[in-house]
């Protein structure tokens, strides 16, 4: 094991026996070492560099320290830890990016449901092959243990232009934001689009 590797497991392990409440039968230090030894095996037998290996152990280690701070968000607070720590160890922005990304793989709303509102606004001008466009989007999270409440908001900005018999091209802009959580994702994405029916 690397370097970087036995930092890591010498930090994780001090941090959940140190902060870690004793209530979590399931996501204790007995379960974390279990996963990393999991990711171990599994990424030994993919065909995958050494340093995707080493991605996928070091999210291992990180993946559930979030507990210390809450149940709820744990994999969002797993990753503030990892950046903090990994970015004191020097590890590029890129490989911290990949490392997060990993951890929030193990994200799973249990028993919830989604709820999106969507309305929007074409507008064709006349004379102009061009159509500007607006939709907005709210997003409600709701499960028997919580009120429902918006949890995300999406606007996308686009434009199209038809190009009649041979089907129509847009471009879009779409900006996506998290909102009544502590720790916010956005999002930005530029896109372009081609349609064409086939009547």
């Amino acid at each position: 094991m690397n370097n970087l590797l036995t930092s890591a497991e010498d930090y994780v392990l001090e941090l959940l026996n140190n902060n870690l409440d004793k209530n979590y039968l399931y996501h204790d230090i007995a379960h974390t070492q279990r996963v990393v030894e999991s990711s171990i095996e599994l990424s030994e037998k993919q065909e995958v560099s050494e340093e995707e290996k080493e991605n996928i152990v070091l999210a291992a280690w990180f993946h559930d320290t979030g507990f210390i701070e809450n149940a709820i968000n744990h994999e969002r607070e797993s990753v503030k830890i990892a950046k903090s720590w990994l970015a004191k160890q020097k590890v590029s922005n890129d490989r911290i990016l990949v490392i997060s990304n990993i951890i929030l793989a193990t994200k799973i709303d249990v028993h919830r449901e989604n709820l999106r509102f969507r309305t929007g606004l074409d507008y064709n001008i006349r004379k102009i092959p061009l159509e500007p466009k607006v939709d907005i989007e709210l997003f409600n999270r709701f499960n028997s243990e919580e009120d429902i409440n918006y949890n995300k908001y999406r606007f996308t900005f686009g434009l199209s232009y038809n190009l009649k018999k041979n089907g129509k091209f847009e471009a879009y802009y779409r900006f996506e934001n998290d909102v009544n959580t502590t720790s916010p994702n956005r999002l930005e994405v530029w896109g372009l689009q081609y349609r064409y029916s086939i009547n």
